[in-house]
């Protein structure tokens, strides 16, 4: 190719580029506005990709569509850490992960928001403190312990059946740096916490 030519490819692999990196930083506007540019002549490499940037970015009417691939595009997200080595990084989006498709859930199956459920929709054995605005919040275990109750199908199956691991997991991410401990965590650490999500979590989100 010519030098002209050359240095237009070299634009075009710059600001695919970009837009990658913008969508590594979950801004799916951005990457969208600039790989949008490029339909025309990328479209026939690009165009799984696009279709799938433009519902993360808003562009599909399906709401619960959106949703459902904004946390298969968090583990996504939460793996490349993980290949780049930043294993704490990486347990952080999983555990992010855990905590929105409980919300997820039970927002699609029952129109519970768990920074206020309904009093009238708390079941006897889950103990919800309301805060100081008199809401009752349910954090990650108690999320869960409602999806167990008030969700059918495989999701209350993960609800009931991985609870004890739920807590050994979330006891290791506690301990991590960007938690509430003071020590990084490693590959090995990662391994396991991943190797479970994908195996038990990941099936939920494809039902």
């Amino acid at each position: 190719p010519g030098r002209g030519d050359l240095s237009g490819e070299l634009a075009i692999a710059r600001d695919v580029s970009r837009a990658l990196d913008a969508w590594d930083r979950f801004d799916h506007d951005a990457a969208l506005g600039v790989l949008d540019h490029y339909r025309p002549r990328l479209g026939r490499h690009l165009g799984a990709l696009l279709t799938r940037l433009g519902i993360l970015a808003g562009r599909d009417r399906d709401p619960d569509r959106r949703s459902a691939l904004r946390l298969h595009d968090l583990w996504l997200n939460a793996q490349r850490r993980a290949v780049q080595g930043r294993y704490d990084d990486a347990v952080a989006r999983g555990y992010r992960l855990l905590e929105w498709t409980a919300q997820w859930l039970l927002q699609r199956h029952g129109g519970i928001d768990t920074s206020d459920v309904p009093v009238d929709r708390i079941p006897g054995g889950i103990t919800l403190t309301p805060n100081r605005e008199g809401k009752y919040q349910a954090g990650l275990f108690a999320a869960w312990d409602l999806v167990g109750t008030l969700v059918e199908g495989p999701a209350a199956v993960f609800a009931r059946g991985e609870r004890e691991r739920l807590q050994d997991h979330i006891r290791v991410r506690n301990h991590s740096i960007l938690a509430h401990g003071f020590a990084p965590i490693g590959e090995d650490g990662w391994r396991t916490f991943g190797g479970w999500l994908e195996a038990a979590l990941l099936p939920v989100l494809e039902t």
